[in-house]
């Protein structure tokens, strides 16, 4: 745990998502709320 901890984000906010807790930056939170995605994006190797 303390390897996990050392490496966390420090911008990183706790979010609920369908009732569970989250995490996310804090620069993506706006993201939550914008509404399902219209498109998906393939990432190559």
């Amino acid at each position: 745990m303390k390897e996990v901890q050392a490496r966390w984000p420090d911008d990183a906010v706790a979010v609920e998502v369908e009732g569970e807790i989250r995490w996310v930056l804090a620069e993506d939170v706006d993201r939550l709320a914008a509404g399902p995605v219209s498109t998906t994006r393939l990432l190559g190797p």
